[in-house]
This record gives C-alpha cells, sequence and structure tokens, in this order.
C-alpha cells in the first residue's frame, strides 16, 4: 500500500477513512491495516487519522 497515492486521491483517501471508521466495507488493504494494528494505542492511531485526513482539511 503506497500511503502517497491514497493521499493524492480524494476517492481513495475517503475511502480508507471510511474503512478505518467502520463506517463502509473496507478494500483488502484496508482489513489488512486494520487487523495489523488492531492492538496499537488511541495515541497511534489518532496520528494516523491525522496524517490522513490532514491534506483533506488543507484541500478543502
Amino acid at each position: 500500500m503506497d500511503i502517497d497515492t491514497i493521499l493524492g486521491s480524494n476517492r481513495l483517501v475517503s475511502n480508507y477513512v471510511d474503512c478505518l471508521l467502520s463506517r463502509k466495507p473496507c478494500p483488502p488493504e484496508g482489513k489488512d491495516l486494520k487487523r495489523k494494528y488492531r492492538c496499537v494505542c488511541l495515541f497511534a492511531w489518532r496520528a494516523l487519522l491525522i496524517h490522513l485526513i490532514d491534506p483533506i482539511a488543507r484541500f478543502r
């Protein structure tokens, strides 16, 4: 999974954010991401989500 490719596409970012927040079904890579990092502390999840969402907020 290439994070820069995902961040370069609003559609992909929206899909992954919805996946991580359990709003919509996940693509295979999203399922792997959730499975691998299920035990990560809340701080790390927050940092990941900020990394994903910050470019969207700046874009809009």
